[in-house]
């Protein structure tokens, strides 16, 4: 089977270079390649390899010598290609002992490369992309001569005709001919030319009587496939160029998670992947079915397949001046495909939702690694939080991501924009204003801990997340953070409001006591999880509850818990074990999870209070179920899903064990005998 010569660029510094074969996923700079499925498709069939570092350099550029030996074994296959010879200098800069001097000879003898007009070739020089192009109209049959891509208009005829048959399909931006092909945009190139249409001449002859010259030239026709891989590609009738020299290799029309058209490639059964097709309009929010309709040129009214994050709704009647919506409300963005020879139509909606990372797991013999999300927009049908990535989150991290309910499973995820500023305007239900800036509600607006759209209040800060279209999709107060947090060891207030006092247990492993400017005794009791503020003018302190919790309350209190199990970088944090087994039974147990911004009060055997911030930097506690000397007290917050953001622990009694690691304390604080 002839093949493609392998596109490593990496030739274009030294052949000698030694290569590994990798997907685009695979490459340590993946995220630098706009165009995956070409360099996947290319690296399957072995015709483009990376770097020994594991990179891919997508930017590099091609050099023309490099790009010779890519037609050579495009057209000849690699091993007769590498067998090449050049009797004589092709040009005056190419020597016969050239390292590209066979491929170079070959392709100008074909007529498919031209020098320059002082005699050179200038192999160390880029490549074009007309002249690239030219070099795949070659392989696929045209005659450059015959098509005029020789002379002073060749670039001209070669541009014609290469994007009339979709060489440059799914190019980012406009194909400029004249600058340099770098290794993805020749992958590109390469991709579309496995899927075209390959030519033939019926007559291409020239007859010699006397001084006559007598040419029989017909124009290129498209080459008939009668075999058994026609269909490989596409099944017309017609031999692409994939159907002649790549045999085991295959597209199938299929649909993605989100009900969109896409391309599945195998290659001797075995799947490469599956890539999402480009669509024929993308629309931001609400569109209406006529524009639809307008928009893609429709001649005749058609009944569209429509999904909503993957799951089939009813048809869409897309028909000229029909007002009927889809797509509705900030943040969704609807793709339509249009088949222009079946006039089939297919639309499909798909959400952005905000949540936060509560926690992220380390790949396993058994298992990739992967974040586990808590939504803050209301969860999507079939909700399944887990999100297998390599890449690296913060906890607690605001992310977009959109949800397959067909596929039941999260499909992306990104770190949401954060802005902040004093809010200075509110447009009920439809936008906030953040200094002077106007943004708009996302339909999938949540807010944070103790923030509804109801107590939304102008002068007050907030940081504000944002969705792709720059709609704030998440709110939540600057001032919530876990320094704020305390526990309330002690209230009182007399019944004229006046001298009353809390005192509390702080974040930062302090305790004071503060006179309060109104009676709070109503509503927070001793043992409560707060958030304050206070008043060094006024020297007053102002309390809030804490909501929002996962529990049904939203702390629990410090009561003395059976079997307390807290272990050193083990996010399970058992609480309530009344089996006294050590492991988890929903039925009886209580259990919450922390992770690294998880804030640690604890207070040891010696009555004094220490803070540790992240479970791998708290000491293990092991408490009992007797009498009470073995009793450990804890009182925790979840802002989300059973994720603690601050937990007190009182580890006091005299027979609780602690298995402490000095070093891992971030700073001890003594802890002060307060009365009120």
């Amino acid at each position: 089977m002839k093949k493609f010569l392998s596109l490593v660029l990496a030739l274009v510094m030294t052949m000698s270079l030694v290569t590994v074969s990798a997907g685009a996923k695979d490459f340590t700079d993946s995220t630098k390649i706009q165009y995956a499925e070409a360099v996947d498709v290319m690296s399957a069939v072995k015709v483009i390899d990376g770097y020994t570092d594991g990179s891919f350099n997508p930017s590099a550029t091609l050099t023309r010598g490099a790009a010779a030996k890519i037609i050579c074994n495009l057209i000849l296959g690699p091993t007769t290609a590498s067998a090449l010879v050049a009797d004589a200098a092709p040009y005056k800069d190419v020597p016969t002992n050239h390292t590209f001097a066979g491929y170079i000879a070959y392709c100008q003898k074909t007529g498919i490369i031209s020098g320059y007009a002082d005699g050179t070739f200038k192999p160390a020089n880029s490549l074009t992309g007309y002249a690239f192009m030219k070099m795949l109209l070659g392989a696929l049959g045209y005659k450059a001569e015959q098509e005029g891509y020789t002379g002073a208009n060749w670039s001209i005829q070669v541009a014609k005709r290469a994007l009339n048959i979709g060489l440059d399909d799914d190019l980012v931006g406009d194909f400029n001919g004249v600058k340099a092909v770098n290794r993805e945009e020749a992958c590109l190139y390469s991709l579309n030319t496995l899927t075209a249409t390959m030519v033939e001449y019926e007559k291409n002859s020239t007859v010699i009587v006397g001084n006559i010259t007598i040419k029989e030239q017909s124009d290129a026709k498209d080459m008939a496939n009668t075999g058994k891989t026609d269909g490989n590609i596409d099944k017309d009738g017609k031999m692409q160029f994939a159907e002649k020299y790549f045999t085991d290799l295959k597209n199938y029309d299929v649909s993605n998670d989100f009900g969109q058209p896409a391309t599945k490639w195998t290659l001797k059964a075995e799947k490469i992947g599956t890539y999402d097709k480009t669509a024929d309009q993308v629309y931001h929010g609400k569109v209406e079915l006529g524009d639809i309709y307008s928009d893609l040129n429709m001649s005749t009214k058609d009944a569209a397949e429509y999904y909503i994050d993957g799951a089939e709704q009813a048809k869409a009647d897309v028909s000229k001046g029909n007002e009927d919506e889809v797509g509705v409300g900030n943040g969704a963005v609807t793709y339509v495909y249009h088949n222009d020879d079946t006039n089939a139509v297919t639309i499909c909606t798909v959400n952005t939702y905000v949540g936060t990372v509560s926690k992220s797991v380390a790949a396993t013999k058994s298992k990739d690694a992967y974040i586990v999300i808590d939504s803050e927009s209301a969860e999507p049908t079939n909700w399944q939080n887990e999100f297998e990535t390599d890449e690296k989150f913060e906890d607690d991290a605001v992310v977009l991501y959109t949800f397959s309910v067909s596929a039941k499973e999260i499909k992306s995820v990104k770190v949401a924009e954060k802005v902040s500023g004093e809010l200075t305007k509110i447009v009920d239900t439809k936008s906030y204003n953040l200094d002077d800036t106007t943004y708009k509600f996302s339909k999938m607006i949540a807010y944070g801990d103790g923030v509804t759209a109801a107590t939304v209040a102008t002068k007050s800060t907030y940081n504000f997340y944002l969705d792709n279209d720059g709609h704030v999709i998440y709110v939540e107060e600057e001032e919530y953070v876990s320094d704020d947090y305390a526990l309330v060891l002690a209230i009182e207030s007399d019944k004229k409001f006046t001298d009353a006092r809390v005192k509390l247990l702080k974040a930062d492993g302090s305790t004071k006591t503060y006179d309060t400017d109104k009676d709070y005794t109503a509503s927070i009791a001793a043992g409560d999880i707060v958030t304050w503020s206070y008043d060094e003018k006024e020297d007053e302190v102002t309390l809030k509850e804490v909501k929002g919790g996962t529990y049904g309350a939203d702390y629990v209190k410090n009561a003395a818990h059976r079997n307390f199990t807290l272990t050193n970088s083990t996010a399970q944090i058992l609480v309530v074990d009344k089996n006294g087994n050590g492991a988890y039974d929903s039925t009886n147990d209580t259990r919450v999870y922390a992770n690294s911004k998880t804030v640690f009060v604890v207070k040891n055997n010696d009555g004094d209070y220490t803070v540790y911030t992240g479970i791998k930097n708290v000491p293990s506690i092991k408490g009992g179920n007797t009498a009470g000397d073995d009793k450990v007290s804890a009182a925790y917050y979840c802002k989300t899903n059973g994720m603690a953001t601050v937990m007190f622990i009182d580890a006091s009694a005299p027979n609780v064990q602690i298995t402490s690691d000095s070093t891992k304390a971030i700073y001890p604080v003594s802890y002060t005998h307060l009365t009120l």
